[in-house]
């Protein structure tokens, strides 16, 4: 009945398409064959019907958001369309059907110049822009478009070579990544951020067209510097590193790097994309992608102008990779894991007072119990050495239970700690005063007669802090 829902005002159409959307989402394991062809007639009518509408010179506001939802649905419809289920899968011989529409919402004009404007001001991301706008939809829906068209190809007897041949076998989607890359045509920021969140996939669709485009998506001319920040934002933010496509985009990670403010405040709030440059650039080095001591690497490079605070970031990104990782680390990982943090350490200890985000994160890798318990308990007490404050709700637990094996190392640590925290006037230790006492209590009932000398002598501390709890660990002395 889709159909007769045509030359109705736009909002029964939409809201048909939305109550449809919502069924093939949330019901789609209810549902016999869904008859496409009759819903994207009403699709192609209302997209057609609202370009009309909006080359009238005058258009009423109130009518032009409603013809604006009504192609923003479609866009959703079709999105959904082009999902791998096959009871919700759009028949593969519409694909005409489907790029006759599609083709058409890429020439919206939504998003315009004013709400890039709008966004510049709010400080919004344009990758959010582009999904909340008709043609940046569309965009997006133009790749899922392309990928439907591949996992089709994927089930063909001549499969290999059909998708060898890429965008050779979907021309209608070069066209459109083509034109809209031409900045005269399309100086969209968020137009063009589409193409940094899907360039993954680009280079999985036609790895030819993806290589030999890369100048266009993130253009060196200063003038479209823009441009350039929209694409790698979006990329570095919301993708991860392949291997594959790090090798396509090896310069744009130089140029990310030269980017990187180094005058940065020690508090101030990293940019996601500075965080996601960290992340990939470790990655890639813990797959020993990339090296740690080649002099004009892209580490090498990165640790010369990150600040403290993104150096900080980048340990913290290994460490709670390890605290994630549940099976056994390879041991050649760990030794080039284990490198990187003795580098860091090396290069801390001129300056601790400039290093104190990076030394911190060490919290995480000692949390994630991955390393040698006396190498990671010997790194703890290097970083409390230097002054440097760990967050008790990394190391606490942890040196709790290791307090048995080796009290002398973790009594040592616990020193250090409570005397951190009292030059700093931070004084924690009811966080973790449970874990403190489990410690001292290990040191004192061990064998080690350093280790007991020195719980006797922080528990005489803490009472000269007025602590007096922990008097109650020293040992009683017999008569």
């Amino acid at each position: 009945m889709a159909e007769q829902f045509q030359d109705l005002h736009p909002r029964y159409g939409y809201s048909l398409l939305g109550g449809l959307e919502n069924a093939l989402i949330n019901q789609h394991d209810k549902l016999r064959e869904f008859p496409w062809l009759s819903v994207l007639r009403l699709c192609y009518w209302l997209v057609e019907e609202s370009h009309q509408a909006g080359d009238q010179e005058k258009i009423d506001h109130e009518f032009d958001h409603y013809w604006r939802t009504a192609n923003k649905e479609v866009t959703d419809l079709l999105r959904v369309g082009f999902t791998d289920q096959q009871k919700q899968q759009i028949p593969f011989n519409l694909r005409g059907d489907v790029w006759n529409i599609l083709k058409r919402l890429t020439q919206d004009p939504n998003p315009t110049p004013e709400d890039e404007a709008q966004e510049n001001r709010s400080n919004r991301d344009f990758t959010t822009l582009s999904l909340n706008t008709v043609r940046g939809a569309a965009m997006h829906t133009v790749v899922r478009y392309a990928l439907w068209i591949r996992r089709h190809f994927e089930q063909m007897p001549d499969s290999a070579e059909r998708i060898a041949q890429g965008f050779n076998e979907m021309p209608e989607v070069r066209q459109i990544l083509d034109e809209h890359l031409d900045p005269d045509y399309e100086p969209s920021q968020a137009i063009r951020s589409v193409y940094g969140q899907w360039f993954p996939w680009l280079v999985l669709l036609d790895s030819d067209w993806a290589s030999q485009n890369v100048s266009k998506i993130f253009p060196a001319d200063e003038a479209l510097s823009h441009l350039w920040d929209s694409a790698w934002e979006s990329y570095i933010t919301y993708c991860s590193v392949y291997n594959n496509v790090f090798d396509v985009l090896h310069q744009e990670y130089n140029n990310a790097i030269e980017k990187i403010d180094t005058a940065k405040h020690q508090n101030q709030q990293l940019s996601h994309s500075e965080e996601g440059l960290a992340q990939h650039l470790m990655t890639l080095y813990w797959r020993g992608t990339i090296n740690l001591n080649e002099p004009e690497g892209l580490l090498a490079q990165f640790y010369a102008k990150a600040p403290d605070a993104l150096c900080g970031y980048a340990l913290e990104c290994v460490g709670r990779s390890l605290h994630q990782t549940k099976e056994a680390i390879e041991p050649d990982i760990l030794n080039r894991i284990q490198l990187l943090w003795q580098q860091r350490l090396d290069t801390a200890r001129t300056e601790p007072a400039s290093h104190t985000h990076e030394l911190a994160a060490f919290g995480w890798w000692f949390n994630s119990g991955k390393f040698n318990e006396t190498w990671a308990v010997e790194q703890l007490a290097e970083v409390l050495k230097l002054g440097v404050q760990v967050e008790e709700f990394l190391i606490s637990e942890r040196l709790a239970t290791l307090a048995p094996k080796i009290p002398q190392s973790v009594i040592e640590c616990l020193s250090l700690m409570i005397e951190i925290e009292t030059a700093k006037n931070a004084w924690h230790i009811y966080g973790y005063r449970e874990e403190a006492k489990i410690i001292l209590s290990a040191a004192i009932e061990s064998s080690n007669d350093q280790a007991k000398q020195t719980a006797v002598e922080l528990i005489n501390r803490l009472g000269e802090l007025g602590y007096w709890e922990f008097r109650e660990l020293l040992p009683v002395e017999s008569p």
